[in-house]
């Protein structure tokens, strides 16, 4: 979505439509992790915070009726 001020002819994106199907989707939250995983090879506070999403993940897959959340 763009929107622009009035009288102007500029136009700035505001927003992006998510219609994606649901493969599409995860495709693309892949492709916006690879990045992420890739620069936390050299980034010690990236790669902390990596840990912490695994052990999110694994303590949710545990339990999956008590998701518990704890702010980091």
């Amino acid at each position: 979505m763009y929107a622009r001020e009035l009288g102007s002819t500029e136009r700035i994106l505001i927003g992006e439509e998510y219609s994606l199907d649901t493969n599409q989707r995860r495709m693309q939250m892949a492709a916006d992790w690879m990045p992420i995983v890739e620069a936390a090879e050299h980034n010690p506070a990236l790669q902390d915070a990596l840990e912490r999403v695994k052990l999110i993940y694994e303590l949710g897959k545990k339990d999956d009726n008590n998701v518990q959340h704890h702010p980091v």
